[in-house]
């Protein structure tokens, strides 16, 4: 009797970038399922539903998912890697529409924002949607036959549509990272080739962040980004997401950093990834 094969959470429908990253990361030996939200895919991970998650951390062009570093820290799941890919937006219609028959598009926010020079020039309203493989999916539906979407040309090939225009981003050199989480940390030991990242939160107090900074500075570790987001639940809290290029001994920094903050927690280290 064979193993069973493994079952990958990702966000979207079929057709969407995350699932085009998820099949990238894991291959196509794997059984992959969408869910409508980057809610519901932490909820298939932590429920053991699937062995992985795949979901959107940030983009090149408007910057990082906070909803996905907020569940990251609110959650008890690691990140177990990361994949950079090139985003590509498309502007897809029915079959034998053109430009000129709407002036509605529907697509992810996020989408949206990295084609809002394009959708103003053209005056045409965009609408927010879950997310882009189902903007082009709900193309078909009488509600939205007027109306054209922002998804990839492997979504419209899905689901029987058209693409009028390619490449309609603001930005030629538009990345997105995702990240795949995980009930179990990989106990991938520190090397240049991974990445580190944690969440702290610092006493309200002058030169409490800059004491975090020094102990990447005192370790010799490569700080590469460093965010800070609101606490939901605790007005003008704030949290800093911290991520780190793998380095040699670098648990005993982790250990200082953990002693001196107020909050601590480790969110992963993985193999580090480049965008192609």
């Amino acid at each position: 009797m064979g193993s069973l094969k493994a079952r990958i959470a990702y966000f979207g429908k079929e057709g969407s970038n995350t699932q085009q990253a998820a099949m990238r990361m894991f291959g196509s030996s794997c059984v992959f399922d969408g869910y409508p939200s980057i809610q519901k895919v932490f909820s298939a991970v932590e429920e053991g539903q699937s062995t992985q998650g795949v979901v959107p951390i940030e983009n090149s062009v408007e910057g990082t998912i906070g909803l996905t570093n907020d569940l990251l820290y609110r959650n008890s799941l690691y990140i177990s890697g990361e994949s950079y890919q090139k985003i590509t937006h498309c502007l897809i219609a029915r079959p034998g529409t053109s430009l000129e028959d709407f002036t509605h598009v529907i697509s992810h926010p996020q989408a949206l924002g990295q084609c809002s020079e394009f959708l103003s020039s053209h005056l045409l309203e965009a609408i927010p949607f879950a997310d882009t493989a189902s903007s082009v999916s709900a193309l078909s539906r009488d509600e939205y036959s007027g109306y054209a979407a922002i998804a990839s040309k492997e979504a419209a090939s899905i689901y029987g549509m058209e693409v009028l225009l390619e490449d309609i981003g603001d930005f030629s050199d538009n990345y997105t990272r995702f990240v795949s989480i995980s009930k179990e940390h990989n106990g991938a030991k520190s090397t240049p080739r991974t990445k580190v990242s944690v969440v702290v939160s610092v006493d309200h107090k002058p030169g409490s962040l800059k004491e975090v900074l020094e102990i990447y500075n005192n370790y010799g570790i490569n700080l590469t980004k460093i965010e800070s987001r609101p606490v939901k639940h605790s007005p003008w809290r704030y949290i800093f997401f911290l991520d780190s290029q793998g380095t040699h001994g670098d648990e005993a920094a982790f250990r200082e950093l953990e002693k001196k903050c107020q909050e601590y927690k480790f969110l992963g280290r993985y193999p580090a990834a480049s965008p192609d």
